[in-house]
């Protein structure tokens, strides 16, 4: 019983652990940069971050109308260019 509660535990910090993480690449979005969603999508242009880098604000352009969202940061991954 004593182990289960030991392995337990380890994934709750593993989960800490990733959650700390995924905070830290909050920062890595800056104005410019060119993403897009994890799950596919068009590409994306970083337009702002706000103060606290949980949401980020993006740019893309439908046909010839140019539209903005609020994304989840965790919801992104750049893309090379």
């Amino acid at each position: 019983m004593f182990y289960w509660i030991q392995e337990n535990r380890k994934e709750k910090y593993e989960d800490l652990a990733k959650t700390a993480l995924d905070r830290w690449c909050y920062q890595s979005f800056i104005v410019g940069d060119v993403v897009t969603l994890k799950s596919g999508g068009p590409n994306m242009t970083v337009v702002t971050p706000n103060s606290r880098h949980e949401r980020i604000e993006c740019g893309w352009y439908a046909g010839a109308e140019y539209k903005t969202a609020d994304f989840d940061a965790n919801a992104l991954m750049k893309v090379d260019v």
